[in-house]
This record gives structure tokens, C-alpha cells and sequence, in this order.
């Protein structure tokens, strides 16, 4: 009976994985403004001010890296590069918020995800919502 109980629980925590590789994140922040997209395809950051040296800058993602003891849906890891020797990889920490929301603080709209993006020059900190 246990090993039908650890299974099933192995099973459904791979589903959960699973599901959350294939969740879409739209996150944006501001001061300076930037948004962020997290797809299947790749990984595309705007950066409105060039902070991060770049307006736009489009890379390939992974599958997120989940937090050991933590659900799957309360904090991933991605990690996003390019192909191009231009194009430097870039971290990004997605992380539910369970207790409160996350709001940019320049608009009313309140955000289940606080978001960090670690790049070359700059840390983005910011909001995200999954599509």
C-alpha cells in the first residue's frame, strides 16, 4: 500500500512539473520600464531605457528548474541563452506569492508572481502573470 501510495504522489509531482515547463509568463516592471515574455519558444526581454544595453533582446529558454521542497508552482529557476556570441545568457527567478500580491506600483493591476531577472548589467525586479 505504500509504494501504491509513493508512486501516485512521484506521479502527480511530475504532472505538476510538467505543467508548470509548459506555463507562458508575461512579467513587466518599471523604473526603468521593461516586460518580459517566458514561452515554450524562447525567452524575450524589452527593455524601454537600454538598461540591460539592449532594447530587445530574444533567446532560447529551458525548462524551469524547480525548488527543491517547495510545490512546483511556487518558485522556478529559468535559464535563457543565445546562439549568437551578442546574446548573454540571462537568469530568471519566478516566484508565487502566497501570502500577498505583487503590484509594480505603477498601475492598478495585481499579479500572483514576483519576478527577478538577473542579465549581464542590470537585475530587473517586477511582477508576472502566467497566459
Amino acid at each position: 500500500m505504500k509504494s501504491c501510495a509513493c508512486i501516485a504522489l512521484a506521479v502527480s509531482a511530475l504532472a505538476g512539473s510538467a505543467a508548470i515547463a509548459r506555463a507562458d509568463f508575461v512579467c513587466t516592471g518599471t523604473e526603468p520600464f521593461w516586460k518580459l515574455e517566458i514561452r515554450d519558444k524562447g525567452v524575450v526581454l524589452q527593455d524601454g531605457n537600454k538598461v540591460s544595453g539592449q532594447s530587445k533582446l530574444t533567446l532560447k529558454s529551458v525548462k524551469p528548474r524547480l525548488a527543491e521542497g517547495a510545490s512546483p508552482e511556487s518558485v522556478m529557476v529559468f535559464e535563457a541563452g543565445g546562439s549568437e556570441k551578442s546574446a548573454r545568457p540571462i537568469t530568471i527567478v519566478v516566484q508565487k506569492r502566497e501570502e500577498s500580491k505583487c503590484s509594480n506600483g505603477m498601475s492598478d493591476p495585481i499579479y500572483p508572481y514576483d519576478v527577478i531577472v538577473v542579465t549581464q548589467r542590470v537585475v530587473f525586479v517586477g511582477c508576472c502573470e502566467s497566459k
